[in-house]
This record gives structure tokens, C-alpha cells and sequence, in this order.
């Protein structure tokens, strides 16, 4: 033990003093940052894990820098100086035991790896504001990768005299060899495509920075560090017989490796066979679930039971499972629905499959039940907001509301499926919350159809005709509900906001541009029904958006209209308004018990797109839905729906460059600077 620990300090020592060491350090925490970085940026708006998202960028750059630190630790001492055979000689005749000097050294670089792997964590964590439940899970992960790769740095030095050829061994062994093999099968094999979607390691990476520590993984970088440790000893050990003769306990090392390998694949597949997984609760409290999921849940009384039909050996069985538990814990702490889930495999609970069969279930979804009534969901379209809207369903009444489309006038379609022009994505998200969605015509309708929760001209590019603007002012006049979104290029419903006192304006907007560079950054007030639980989220409207003025009397009597701000930006005289809602006899409505008319006016025609509603980073998609169910009346959970598993960074573009540059730039310059002190104090000492 006196020796381990001395050979330790002194590698340690030697890692420390090396001022190569410490520029590799600093390489890899801005690769690291860099890359994470992007991916962040590309992931903005996602339903994603911000750990795994970093442990993907990391993985990479950390097998480099690992391969690095590792290149010489057994074939050469930079201390000793000299060449690389004459280092490696200087090895051989050092009277320790080969397994001491392979395993101080490894634990030597492992210090040095724990602490530049912590150190770009920090970095990340500090300029990027996003979630880190998890990251202390990828961080133990990542380091166990990072062990695996030492081990195999070690062997590859013991292997290889030259410390170059160790690393880049190393290397290709470690990162480029698995990925390579991956896509291999994954070109020539369709089934392997299906059962194993992404390579191991980056399988294992977002299985623990969702907290899912399986001991499996766990047993197989145990079993394959230890063998590479192994095979480096013996290898050391083959060094030093050269020229000794020695024949038989050459045979019989190199039988002590082919059965070690053995053992180490045994060892793998037991673990495998035997596997169990314990989660670890890396969501804590409210940040678990979003603000409208915990309120569909306390608004809920009553049980709901939930299956998830899949095979366990399904590649989407672990995040149905993590999504599903989820829900069922915020459910634990809501006092309101009770929340029990269940999973059948169609392999193995036979009976149950069959039930499910029987009931009309089909296979890989995930089936809702509440006494009487069912639903269910594909396992491919699972998320934690479609499970909510789900056990929404199921306790709001048979008949839903229905929410119309204006056509005939350039408007959006909900069948157009166009990132671009289509609100087939709107029409989704309203279906799965309850209602109905339809066309209207206007030069075809008679009257005001019954079930009509209200009415959305999504972007006319076409004025209304006059018949048309007569029986929309018909419509209001009686207690209507009209959403509205309109700028510039599609003016056709302006007629009607104008006069209601909304008058669109030409002021222009600041420039403070979204992350992509392609938008306006919009504030929502924090006053209306609409955006009160959405206060401090930030709306993207497009730069061809429009601004409203609105009247100076707001509130001038109980039975007067009012016109109230939704979403702000900055502007060179103040700020202007990008959306306004209308309430006409808000006052007497109350005391009269009639539907008041109600308008919410958008001034961006692509504000609920397909492209920009896919993006959950911004608060376009929880202010539509709150927006309309304002004007429909209906008590719905009306608070944000990104959840902890949402990317929302909520930068600007410049914030971008200015994080990045921390963290890439600053942070290395930082580590660099400090490993030059130290270099140059001992130079000076």
C-alpha cells in the first residue's frame, strides 16, 4: 500500500507539473462547451434532458483528452526525460509489481480526468440556465466512461512504446470503433436499427441523466476497466521477460488473458441476465412536471388507471416509463386525481394483453381508464403534456366544444402539414385538449353554428366581403368569440378590429432578436386571464409583425368594453403592443349572466405556424391555448406547459454569443492560465 500510494503521488505529481497536461485541459473544456453549446441551441424548444444533452457533447472530447493524459503513463515518464524506448526501459527496472505501477498510475489520471470533467460541467452550468437535476447522474456516468478509456490508455501504453500511437489506439478504440460499428449494423441490419436506436454509450448517458441507474452498465465498465487493467499488467509483464527465457509463463500470462476476457464477457451478460434499475429522483418537487400539468392534476378528483401495452424490451419503454412515473408521483402530491399505472407485456402477461386486446387497445400505447370511458395514446406520441390532456379528457363532459377555421381568404389550413404555412399542429393540440375542429365558410354559413367555441381567422390574407364582415359583426354583437392573427401581408380581418378600437400601427420594433436570429422577443404582461400564469415568458413574433393601438378609456364603466395588453416589445419611444385582447360589458355580463363578446387580436399571422408551435422553447403555444380557452368560457388549466424536460433558455442571440464565449473562450483561457502558473512556478523553483 506504501508503494501504491507513493507511485501515485508521484504520477499525480508529474500529470500536475506538465504543462501539456494542462493545455489538454483546456482544449477539452472548450470542445466541451462548444459543443454543448450548439447542441443546446439546435435542442432549443425540445422535449429533451439538458444533461443528456450535455453528457452527448462531453462523451467525445473527453475520450481525446482521456487518450491524451493516458498515452504515456506506462511507456514513458516525462520526468525521467530521454526517448520514449529509453522511458519505457527505465519502467522495466523498477523494482514494484507491475499491477502497482498500472494502478497508481491509472488512479493518477483518473484525479486529473474527475477534476477537468467537473470543471466543464461548471462551466456549462454556470453559463448555460438550464435544469441540472440530472447532471450530477451524467457526471458519474461520463467519468465511468472516462475510467474505461484510461484503462484502455493504459494498456494501449503498455502495448505501444510510442505515446503517440497510444493515443490515437486509444482513441479510435474508445470513440471512433463503437460509433463506426453502430452504424454499420444499423446501415446492413433493419432489425438491429429497431432494437438498438443509438450506440451503447450514448444509450447508458441518457439512461443516468434521467436518473435510471441500471446495474448492468454499472457491471460492464467495472468488468471491462478491470480487464484492461489486467491485460496492462501483463502486458508490463511481457516486457520484462524479453530475453529471459521464460516460455512457459509466457503460455501461461497469455492464457490468463484469453480467460480473463472470458470472464469479463460472463461477468457482462450475467449482469445483463440479472439487470435491475433504481431510479433516482433527479426532477425534484414542482420543476418534475409543468405548471398545467399540476393543475389538470389537483383539478381532477377521481382514479385513473393507466397501462402501458409495450414489450420491456421496446426502445421506447424506458422513457414511457420515466414520463409515466412522472406523472404518477405529481399525482401523489396534487390532493386530486389518483393516479395508478400498470404495465402489461404482451410477451409475458398474456391474460392482460388479452383484456386489453378485447377492449380494443392496440399494442405500443399507453391506455387511460376512468370507470366507463378509455383512451389512449402511441407510445410514439407520449410526452408528459399529451398524458395530461389525456386524463384532462377523460373527466371533461361527453360533448366537446368546437373551434372553427375561417377559409376562403388565404388563411392557414389545420390540414396543411407545412412547417411554413399549415396549423395542422394547432388543430392537433386542440383535439388532444377537447375540441372539435373545424372549417367555416363564411359565404356558406347561414347561421352561427351551435356547438362554436369561437372563431380563428388564422392570417386572411384577403379582405372579408361585406356579407362576410355583416354576419362576423352579427356574430360578436350576440356574445361571439373571435381570435384573430394578422399583419402586414394578411390584413383581411383588420376591418373588424378597427372597430373595436384595436387599430394596427406602424411603429417599429427593436431589434431584440430571438436565439435563431429570426424573430422578435415579445414580454407578456402579467395582468390578463390569458397571460397571467405565463408572466415573465417570452412570445416570438415574426419581423413582419404588426402593432396595435389601443384606446386610452380602459375601463370607464361596468358595461364598457375593455382593451387590455397582452404582449409587449420595446421599442425607440417606449414599447408597442403585438397583442391586445377585447371584453365588451364585462361588468353587466356578470350581473346579467350573458356571454360578453370577446376578441384576441395577434399581430403576427405566422404566430401559431406549425414551425413556431413546434418550438416549446417560447410561449406561443401555452398563449394560443390559453387564448382560446378564454374565449371559450371553459375552466381550463391555463399555466405554462413546458416542463422540466423542455429546453427554454430563454437567450437572446446575443445572449447566445456571450454564454458560448464564456464558457468556451473564458473558462479554458481560465484552466490554461492557471496551469501556466503552475508550470512556470516550477520552472522558476
Amino acid at each position: 500500500m506504501r508503494i501504491l500510494r507513493t507511485e501515485f503521488f508521484r504520477t499525480l505529481g508529474r500529470l500536475r507539473r506538465d504543462a501539456a497536461t494542462w493545455w489538454a485541459a483546456g482544449l477539452f473544456t472548450c470542445a466541451a462547451a462548444v459543443l454543448f453549446a450548439l447542441r443546446l441551441h439546435a435542442a432549443e424548444g425540445a422535449v429533451a434532458n439538458p444533461a443528456a444533452i450535455w453528457g452527448m457533447a462531453v462523451r467525445l472530447p473527453l475520450a481525446a483528452f482521456a487518450a491524451f493524459i493516458s498515452r504515456n503513463l506506462v511507456g514513458g515518464d516525462a520526468a525521467q526525460g530521454g526517448t520514449a524506448n529509453a522511458r519505457f526501459d527505465l519502467v522495466l527496472t523498477l523494482p514494484v509489481p507491475e499491477r502497482t505501477i498500472i494502478i497508481a498510475r491509472f488512479l493518477a489520471a483518473a484525479c486529473c480526468t474527475a477534476f477537468a470533467l467537473a470543471f466543464a460541467m461548471a462551466a456549462a452550468r454556470i453559463a448555460f440556465p438550464v435544469h441540472g437535476g440530472g447532471f450530477f447522474c451524467t457526471f458519474a456516468i461520463l467519468l465511468l466512461q472516462g475510467a474505461a478509456t484510461l484503462a484502455a490508455g493504459c494498456a494501449a501504453s503498455a502495448w505501444f512504446a510510442r505515446p503517440a500511437s497510444a493515443a490515437l489506439a486509444t482513441f479510435l478504440a474508445a470513440a471512433c470503433a463503437p460509433q463506426a460499428v453502430h452504424a454499420a449494423l444499423c446501415e446492413y441490419l433493419g432489425a438491429y436499427r429497431e432494437v438498438v436506436p443509438q450506440p451503447a454509450f450514448d444509450a447508458h448517458i441518457a439512461d443516468f441523466a434521467a436518473g435510471d441507474v441500471a446495474f448492468a452498465t454499472l457491471a460492464l465498465y467495472a468488468a471491462g476497466t478491470i480487464y484492461l487493467l489486467y491485460f496492462a499488467s501483463k502486458r508490463l509483464a511481457f516486457a520484462r521477460l524479453v530475453g529471459r527465457g521464460a516460455r512457459r509463463l509466457r503460455i501461461t500470462t497469455r492464457i490468463a488473458l484469453f480467460l480473463g476476457a472470458v470472464m469479463a464477457v460472463l461477468v457482462a451478460m450475467l449482469a445483463e441476465k440479472w439487470n435491475f434499475t433504481v431510479s433516482c429522483a433527479v426532477l425534484e418537487g414542482d420543476g418534475a412536471v409543468s405548471g398545467r400539468t399540476r393543475a389538470i392534476l389537483s383539478d381532477s378528483l377521481g382514479e385513473v388507471r393507466i397501462t402501458a401495452f409495450l414489450p420491456r424490451k421496446s426502445p421506447a419503454f424506458a422513457e414511457t416509463a420515466r414520463v409515466l412515473r412522472r406523472i404518477e408521483n405529481a399525482a401523489k402530491t396534487s390532493a386530486g386525481v389518483q393516479v395508478t399505472v400498470a404495465y402489461v407485456d404482451p410477451e409475458w402477461d398474456v391474460a392482460a394483453a388479452t383484456r386489453l386486446a378485447r377492449a380494443g387497445a392496440k399494442g405500443n400505447s399507453i391506455v387511460l381508464e376512468r370507470r366507463n370511458r378509455r383512451n389512449s395514446i402511441p407510445v410514439s406520441a407520449v410526452s408528459e403534456s399529451a398524458v395530461a390532456s389525456a386524463i384532462q379528457n377523460l373527466f371533461l363532459p361527453a360533448g366537446r366544444e368546437t373551434v372553427y377555421f375561417t377559409t376562403g381568404h388565404g388563411e392557414a389550413s389545420t390540414d396543411d402539414f407545412s412547417p411554413l404555412a399549415g396549423a395542422s399542429t394547432l388543430a392537433r393540440i386542440l383535439h388532444r385538449d377537447g375540441y372539435h375542429v373545424k372549417p367555416l365558410s363564411l359565404q356558406d354559413a347561414s347561421t352561427v353554428p351551435g356547438d362554436a367555441a369561437c372563431i380563428v381567422s388564422a392570417g386572411a390574407a384577403t379582405q372579408f366581403s361585406f356579407a362576410e364582415r355583416t354576419w362576423l359583426e352579427g356574430y360578436l354583437n350576440k356574445g361571439g368569440r373571435l381570435l384573430v392573427f394578422c399583419d402586414a401581408s394578411a390584413p383581411g380581418a383588420m376591418p373588424l378590429l378597427e372597430a373595436r378600437g384595436i387599430v394596427p400601427g406602424g411603429e417599429a420594433v427593436a431589434p431584440e432578436m430571438s436565439g435563431d436570429g429570426r424573430g422578435i422577443v415579445a414580454t407578456l404582461a402579467p395582468e390578463h386571464t390569458i397571460t397571467r400564469t405565463l408572466a415573465g415568458g417570452k412570445a416570438i413574433f415574426s419581423r413582419e409583425s404588426c402593432t396595435f393601438s389601443l384606446p386610452v378609456d380602459e375601463s370607464a364603466g361596468r358595461d364598457r368594453a375593455y382593451t387590455e395588453a397582452l404582449a409587449e416589445a420595446a421599442t425607440a419611444q417606449g414599447t408597442a403592443i403585438l397583442a391586445a385582447a377585447y371584453e365588451s360589458g364585462r361588468g353587466a355580463a356578470r350581473e346579467l349572466g350573458y356571454s360578453p363578446t370577446r376578441i384576441v387580436a395577434i399581430g403576427d399571422a405566422a404566430f401559431a405556424l406549425n414551425g413556431i408551435l413546434e418550438n416549446r422553447a417560447n410561449a406561443n403555444r401555452d398563449m394560443v391555448l390559453n387564448a382560446i380557452a378564454w374565449l371559450a368560457g371553459i375552466d381550463a388549466a391555463g399555466a405554462s406547459s413546458a416542463g422540466a424536460d423542455t429546453i427554454s433558455t430563454g437567450y437572446s442571440r446575443k445572449a447566445w454569443i456571450r454564454a458560448t464565449a464564456m464558457a468556451g473562450v473564458v473558462a479554458p483561457f481560465a484552466l490554461a492560465a492557471i496551469g501556466a502558473f503552475v508550470f512556470g512556478r516550477r520552472r522558476r523553483q
